[in-house]
């Protein structure tokens, strides 16, 4: 909605309920109003908007803050940590965990693709599909799988999605 809208929606209102005088000209209060007349806004009317107009920049304010702290900060931890967590409880992993974002390091033991989807599986460096961080790379940070090698140390940051036989991140992308 616009200001002038909001306006237009306050003066309908006074003018429906005879509160407001029409006149020949527009007082100055900052718009240019055409309601069927000309109307004449008195201090009364001044006020209403004035107010009306404070409220939308206060929501607006408050709004903006909510977006901006919306963010989380991300946790740092390394793949072993990640995957001794949920192996211990699952439930008390999956509150501290899960939909948060997190900068994960580990080994590179495995880079593969399922689903059209690519990803790396990062362990502590022991061979073995226990204990590992499976992430999942979007289309856009492909190219980045490119540059990796099995048994290179690597920190990735993504969000944790799900933990089935390990722990997957998704939404990935190489730390630097």
């Amino acid at each position: 909605m616009m200001a002038t809208d909001l306006v237009h929606a306050l003066l309908r209102n006074d003018l429906i309920s005879g509160q407001l005088r029409c006149g020949t000209n527009v007082q100055n209060c900052g718009f240019d109003l055409y309601y069927r007349h000309y109307v004449k806004v008195t201090p009364y009317h001044q006020e209403k908007i004035m107010r009306a107009v404070i409220t939308l920049l206060s929501v607006l304010l408050v709004s903006a803050l909510l977006f901006a702290c919306d963010e989380d900060v991300a946790i740092t931890i390394d793949a072993a940590s990640l995957y001794a967590e949920y192996d211990a409880n699952l439930i008390a992993a999956e509150e501290k965990f899960q939909g948060r974002t997190v900068i994960v390091t580990g080994i590179v033991t495995e880079i593969g693709e399922i689903f059209n989807q690519p990803y790396v599986t990062l362990t502590d460096g022991d061979v073995g599909w226990w204990g590992a961080v499976d992430c999942y790379f979007d289309k856009s940070t492909r190219s980045q799988i490119t540059q990796l090698t099995k048994d290179q140390e690597i920190t990735l940051k993504g969000r944790v999605s799900d933990y089935l036989i390990s722990v997957e991140v998704r939404g990935c992308s190489v730390v630097d």
